[in-house]
């Protein structure tokens, strides 16, 4: 896990983090991390993989790595996981980029799926789900992405900040 998020710019998440209630209902996550910090929720996640909410960048803070916030599913061992990262390039950047964080065997791959705009519309609806066929789907404000990711035998699911304030707002992750 440290690969995963490192190179794309913060610390290690892997299973740190301030642990939530094992259930399904819907959370309010206000993550906010100072500059070159990382905060952080997670859960073990259960059979079925999925995380639905939204998100608002409310602040953007200058950093020696790009700021961001996203969501997560990283096996228990650390070597595989999937992650979507919401990355603001700079401060007065218009625009977030998502990016999908695939890590296979300690090794880290990453590919930009689009842009929303900042501020519009506000918050950002989202669902990120993994099929038993190794897919994964990710969607904001109407708009689907697909693509592959390594099987997870046994996984934690979360929520993250790095250099940002950003509000999860009613995130259900399905335990």
């Amino acid at each position: 896990m440290k690969h995963l998020l490192k190179k794309v710019g913060f610390a290690a998440l892997l299973c740190a983090g301030t642990a939530m209630p094992a259930h399904a209902a819907p959370v309010d996550f206000d993550c906010d991390a100072p500059a070159d910090r990382v905060s952080m929720v997670s859960q073990p996640a259960g059979p079925t993989l999925a995380i639905a909410g939204t998100f608002v960048a409310v602040e953007v803070r200058p950093s020696k790595v790009p700021t961001s916030g996203g969501v997560q599913f990283i096996g228990i061992d650390g070597k595989v996981g999937v992650a979507i990262q919401f990355v603001v390039p700079t401060p007065k950047s218009p625009t977030i980029e998502i990016r999908a964080i695939v890590l296979r065997d300690g090794k880290q791959t990453a590919q930009v799926l689009g842009t929303v705009p900042v501020g519009k519309p506000d918050p950002h609806s989202f669902s990120f789900t993994l099929t038993t066929a190794n897919k994964a789907t990710f969607a904001v404000d109407g708009k689907a992405y697909t693509f592959d990711f390594p099987y997870l035998p046994a996984a934690r699911s979360g929520m993250f900040c790095g250099s940002s304030h950003v509000r999860f707002i009613s995130t259900t992750l399905t335990p």
